[in-house]
């Protein structure tokens, strides 16, 4: 006797293997190499989708719920390594500093600053790295900044430092 058994299948996206965004599509959205109309093919009619699973709708809203407290505890994190005195001179030297940086780069440089400028110890460090990630608004997604952000440890050695932000402004053109 050959039953089908029937599953049900959770999958939350949000990127592949090679950090690569995903998206789903319905018909009649056009294949961009094909030029071909996408069709369905589950079951039913995806005009007719069905209410959510209670379940399913309380697995979601708990997300957003703890997505909502884990960032407002980032927001009001302090580094305890404070390395770069804060000051007027220097905040406008490090901002001057960040003005020669594209934010539109390789992940590895991307980590870098977004650690260096974490690693000044300044209590608003991430919303400072986070301006200047938006220098570059296309390339910009929030889950993948605060993906880095938290995984910050300042005791990596070695650690991207001021000395980093100093490295590339002056690549980029920074004579200070």
């Amino acid at each position: 006797m050959n039953k089908k058994k029937e599953i049900t299948v959770l999958e939350f996206r949000c990127g592949t293997a090679d950090g690569l965004t995903v998206q789903d599509v319905l018909p009649p959205s056009m294949h961009p190499d094909t030029g071909m109309p996408y069709r369905w093919g589950g079951k039913g009619d995806w005009r007719q989708i069905p209410e959510i699973h209670p379940a399913l709708l309380a697995a979601w809203q708990q997300e957003l719920v703890a997505r909502q407290a884990s960032r407002a505890q980032r927001k009001n994190r302090q580094w305890s390594l404070n390395r770069v005195e804060d000051t007027p001179r220097q905040r406008a030297r490090v901002a001057d500093m960040l003005s020669h940086i594209s934010a539109d780069c390789s992940y590895e440089l991307y980590r870098d600053m977004v650690w260096a400028i974490l690693s000044l110890g300044w209590h608003d460090g991430e919303d400072i790295a986070e301006a200047w990630c938006l220098n570059a608004p296309e390339e910009f997604e929030e889950d993948d900044f605060w993906n880095v952000v938290n995984s910050y440890d300042p005791n990596r050695y070695p650690a991207p430092t001021i000395g980093t932000i100093i490295f590339h402004a002056r690549a980029g053109g920074w004579n200070g």
